[in-house]
């Protein structure tokens, strides 16, 4: 039974130690990369909201993305500094899709250097999203919201806000 035993352990150890025919399967892979230039933007046209006499309550003026402006309260919008939307120029890669991305509600004011501010709300770009561009170029507009208090303090307003775009 001993010699059994140590020819049964005598297998066993062999077997632990025995090399076995696999078949082996491989395949290779490319591996690659595309570096491209961000899309380049420039400002071509600032907002601006135009003349106004000053309200006797609160109002607001807005500039449409396409240019025209409308006004609630009790403002008078003067026809001679009419306004006009921001617009912009965009480069880029070929006919790639892009994101616009505007300034939040209540982050952007403008100010007359003194005691005068008033905020611009409600950001909005011309067209709408997907947006791509043409042949690696193109061009959009923005417009948003003033808001004026009663009796708002009278002087030249100006302020800035920062539009960024990015590949979709």
């Amino acid at each position: 039974m001993k010699k059994s035993i140590i020819i049964f352990a005598a297998i066993v150890l062999m077997a632990g130690f025995s090399t076995r025919v696999m078949a082996q399967n491989s395949v290779s892979t490319q591996v690659g990369a595309n570096i491209v230039a961000g899309p380049s933007i420039s400002s071509t046209a600032t907002l601006d909201f135009g003349g106004m006499i000053k309200p006797s309550t609160a109002a607001t003026v807005t500039i449409s993305p396409l240019g025209a402006r409308t006004s609630t309260g009790t403002i008078t919008l003067l026809s001679s500094s009419v306004g006009h939307a921001a617009s912009y120029t965009l480069t880029g890669e070929g006919n790639s899709g892009y994101l616009i991305h505007l300034p939040a509600d209540g982050v952007v004011s403008v100010s007359n250097g003194a005691a005068g501010t008033m905020s611009v709300n409600a950001f909005l770009a011309s067209g709408s999203a997907p947006y791509a561009l043409s042949g690696g170029s193109g061009s959009f507009t923005v417009g948003a919201t003033l808001g004026l208090a009663n009796g708002q303090a009278t002087g030249a307003y100006t302020g800035s806000f920062n539009v960024m775009v990015d590949y979709q």
